[in-house]
């Protein structure tokens, strides 16, 4: 592989992401061998081999950007370990158990008669990617269809719980084996040594399976966008509660003086004043 013409490629990438940081465009592979005067397909196997090294990121319809966060530590990106979804108030006649492996993610389902609940653990220890996890998500509906016979739709499903791992090369924790930390989603996450590096577990619970396909193609930095979200949120309910608190206490306040004054009034009725 001609490194001149990688180099060229991810030029014109970056350049477009220094153009617009805030919201960097994504570029189809044709736009990007354009701009980099590179054979059409040789440009779109440049593209996959970036994709595996972590410097590009491939967008929703084809299209990639750089990875602002490659070389950073080394920073993979954040990828599903284990996913718990559910589906509440279908019909279901009788209590059934189905489980499927593809590859290293396996699925478990349960249709539970009792609740007419139906839930799902998807597993995979490397983690999933968009594709894979979409896989999941997909089969998981088809299981659904087969033993009910009813569609459901990604807005039907609730996401329990997500647990997702970040591989971080060439950083090693010393003289410990594993640390558990405060995330900002209010969860524990767990850094351990993993490999050749350090790898960090953290369960997070959006509300909808969209939000888990989002952060799974927005990468690292609207992973932590949504934490901080989360955080900020927590906040404006901590301020909420104490202006409450306020309220009710200028509330009482009013009310101790209203009292006074309506004794003093009776007071100086009685003293003749």
């Amino acid at each position: 592989m001609s490194s001149q013409l990688k180099d060229r490629i991810i030029a014109v990438l970056e350049d477009e992401h220094e153009r617009h940081p805030i919201v960097t465009t994504p570029l189809f592979p044709k736009e990007i061998a354009v701009k980099a005067q590179v054979n059409h397909s040789t440009t779109r196997v440049y593209l996959k081999q970036l994709l595996k090294e972590g410097v590009v990121i491939r967008r929703e319809g084809g299209r990639y950007v750089i990875n602002p966060n490659h070389g950073v530590g080394g920073v993979r990106l954040p990828r599903v370990q284990n996913l718990w979804l559910s589906v509440v108030d279908l019909a279901v006649p009788r209590s059934v158990k189905r489980a499927e492996t593809f590859g290293d993610v396996s699925l478990k389902v349960t249709f539970g008669r009792k609740r007419n609940r139906v839930t799902a653990v998807v597993g995979c220890p490397a983690g999933m990617d968009i594709t894979s996890c979409s896989f999941a998500i997909a089969r998981f509906k088809t299981v659904v269809k087969e033993v009910l016979g009813e569609e459901v739709s990604n807005l039907d499903i609730w996401v329990r719980n997500c647990e997702f791992n970040e591989d971080y090369v060439g950083i090693r924790l010393e003289g410990l084996s594993c640390v558990t930390v405060k995330s900002f989603m209010g969860s524990l996450a767990k850094i351990y040594n993993k490999g050749a590096g350090l790898r960090a577990e953290v369960k997070v619970r959006p509300d909808s399976v969209e939000g888990i396909l989002a952060l799974l193609r927005g990468g690292v930095t609207p992973y932590h966008a949504v934490q901080g979200v989360f955080l900020v949120d927590q906040r404006v309910k901590e301020l909420t509660t104490a202006v409450k608190w306020t309220n009710r206490n200028i509330q009482r306040l009013s009310d101790l003086l209203a009292e006074f004054f309506k004794q003093q009034g009776i007071r100086d009725l009685e003293e003749g004043t």
